[in-house]
């Protein structure tokens, strides 16, 4: 897209000085990651704990044979508590309607954070739009309280998910270990080893819950701006240029697109996964982004310097 040459007069997007974390979304992603792990610490004591209540009797010594008393009702009554332990930490609050489920206070933190923002940077790209739409007349209006609760529920089915994910995959260790008669040493690590990698997924729904969330609250206020006030705008995409960037992201930075194509991007594949990728709204005026040239110099050259950097060597 061409851009219209212009003077440090006009409106300007304001763009994060980040390279890294242009969304500024890390501290809050540490936050609730650091809730994960702890819940996690709480989970493993508690389902070693209940694996440790099925009786078990030494066999063949020397074969180190094991036989564990699991029969049909008995197992029944423990997966049953499995899954409680499991919706204890991973849904506690169970209540995706009314935002009390644990995760939901992060969730709504950053969908006020993302409104936020959108509010701030309209709010400096346009006097029309700064008295007409104050911070608290978005926050209480039906359109953001509906995404709240869209956003509500897709938290609450992603930790769901994960819950019957985690007793699915613990469920299957334990009745192996059984059957092959492994010591209850050899059951536990493999519970431990499962259950790292549930913890890995989660904090990956943690990390990805709140950087769309931000993502999605800036857009959606942007595009209701364009609707109901007329703004023309156009998002400038800031790439979080890390060693752990996917090419595809990395390549936009700099670069400019509508809500819908943003929209269109992050519904594909694992695009919205992980993803700590950034979008402004920029004033649009004869068809073209207003940003200075000495700006969009230094975000070319950023991306050109990531992509010459982070080449793939040639086989």
């Amino acid at each position: 897209m061409r851009l219209l040459k212009i003077n440090a007069r006009l409106p300007q997007p304001k763009l994060s000085m980040s390279l890294t974390d242009p969304l500024g979304a890390v501290g809050r992603v540490n936050k609730m990651v650091r809730d994960v792990d702890a819940r996690y610490v709480t989970l493993k004591l508690q389902v070693a704990e209940l694996f440790r209540t099925i009786p078990v009797a030494t066999g063949n010594a020397e074969a180190g044979n094991y036989y564990y008393d699991f029969s049909a009702y008995r197992a029944s009554t423990f997966f049953d508590e499995l899954q409680r332990i499991l919706d204890s930490q991973l849904l506690e609050g169970d209540d995706f309607t009314h935002g009390r489920l644990w995760a939901s206070s992060y969730v709504s933190d950053a969908m006020y954070a993302g409104a936020q923002k959108a509010n701030s940077d309209l709010s400096d790209l346009s006097s029309a739009y700064k008295d007409s739409r104050p911070l608290a007349e978005i926050l209480y209006s039906q359109p953001y309280l509906d995404r709240l609760q869209l956003a509500y529920t897709r938290t609450y089915n992603d930790w769901g998910g994960l819950s019957d994910y985690t007793r699915q995959q613990v469920a299957e260790v334990i009745t192996a270990g059984i059957a092959n008669g492994d010591a209850p040493g050899v059951v536990e690590q493999n519970i431990v080893n499962r259950m790292d990698v549930s913890r890995s997924y989660a904090r990956s729904i943690a990390q990805t819950e709140i950087t769309n969330t931000l993502r999605e609250a800036n857009r959606r206020e942007v595009k209701e701006a364009q609707v109901t006030l007329g703004m023309d705008t156009i998002m400038l995409w800031q790439s979080a240029l890390m060693k752990t960037t996917r090419v595809t992201h990395a390549a936009r930075h700099g670069k400019y697109y509508t809500t819908e194509e943003i929209d269109e991007f992050y519904s594909e594949g694992a695009n919205r996964r992980n993803c700590h990728c950034s979008q402004t709204p920029a004033l649009v005026m004869d068809g073209k982004p207003v940003i200075l040239e000495k700006t969009q110099e230094r975000l070319d050259k950023q991306r050109e310097a990531w992509q010459s950097s982070n080449k793939k060597p040639s086989k």
